[in-house]
């Protein structure tokens, strides 16, 4: 806002500058009381004109403050979502959406969207799209998901065969306001609960967590159950560090590799930002376990002392 400001100011000059005869010659024509009212006057427009700059500079303040508050919301919302054009190309996703599909979200934008649908659904989302776009209405539909690695592993020569295990999901489709591309939201559909599958999860797991140093991390609840089978609610951001370090087994993860992932900048800031996280998670652990779950090199990075599961 300062170097438009400055930009305003130098055209005003250059202005000033190439009609400073015709302004002068006018001058001459005016009465001291007139020039007295006309400088006046011009005190007043100037005094106006830092107002109104100041306001815009709050009104530009507010709106960075809302569009940082909605990409927030958008990235650490629970559910996928993604954004396609009529060809089904992918143009914006969620975090969400790229672990939900197995596949990083740099990678994500400019993939076709079909290829991660099971094959027998693939007729009827196409239809829905079809409907979206040219009648220009929401619609949703129940469809599998395959992951990046089941889309790999598939026979090319005869899709139909490959087994029908993937999640199925309730995708809602809005039309954009260009026409151009819509927006899809993609909610995981449960045969129970969640709350009943979390409990079902833990009559399995406990038994088997009391003998073992084992901690398991609920890819569709974002819950962390420890090895006692108590379980502790992550938000987005603690949900993607222990995921990422359960991926990475018990390596070490330096630290540059888990700012890339969790979108810290590079600098001081995304440091500290990351060591905040690391607290509050350690914080949130600790009332169910005196140990240290994410262990720091310092300098270097961090990494997991116990073995991840995921469920």
């Amino acid at each position: 806002m300062l170097n438009y400001a400055g930009f305003l100011r130098a055209r005003a000059e250059d202005f000033l500058a190439e009609n400073s005869a015709k302004i002068l010659s006018s001058s001459d024509l005016l009465s001291p009381e007139e020039i007295l009212r006309l400088a006046h006057e011009v005190c007043v427009q100037k005094i106006e004109l830092d107002m109104l700059y100041e306001e815009l500079v709050q009104v530009r303040s507010d709106l960075e403050n809302a569009v940082h508050q909605y990409s927030d919301f958008y990235d650490s919302a629970p559910f996928a979502f993604l954004t396609l054009t009529r060809r089904n190309c992918i143009t914006k996703a969620n975090r969400a959406a790229s672990l939900m599909l197995g596949v990083d979200r740099s990678l994500l934008i400019g993939d076709h969207f079909g290829r991660f649908i099971a094959y027998e659904d693939l007729p009827a989302f196409n239809r829905l799209m079809s409907r979206v776009f040219k009648l220009r209405e929401a619609g949703d539909i129940a469809i599998r998901i395959m992951t990046d690695d089941e889309v790999l592993n598939a026979s090319v020569e005869h899709p139909e065969l490959i087994p029908s295990q993937q999640p199925t999901v309730r995708l809602y489709s809005v039309i954009h306001d260009d026409c151009q591309e819509c927006r899809v939201t993609l909610v995981p559909l449960f045969s129970q609960s969640g709350q009943e599958q979390l409990d079902a999860m833990n009559a399995t797991l406990a038994t088997a967590q009391m003998r073992h140093e084992i901690w398991s991390l609920s890819l569709n609840l974002w819950i962390l159950l420890t090895p006692q089978g108590d379980s502790i609610l992550l938000t987005a951001k603690e949900f993607e560090l222990i995921w990422y370090l359960g991926l990475r087994k018990n390596d070490l993860v330096p630290r540059q590799d888990l700012l890339k992932h969790l979108d810290y900048p590079h600098n001081e800031s995304g440091h500290l930002a990351l060591d905040s996280l690391v607290y509050r998670i350690r914080k949130k652990i600790n009332p169910f376990y005196a140990g240290n779950l994410i262990k720091n090199v310092r300098g270097i990075g961090y990494r997991l002392s116990f073995f991840m599961t995921f469920i």
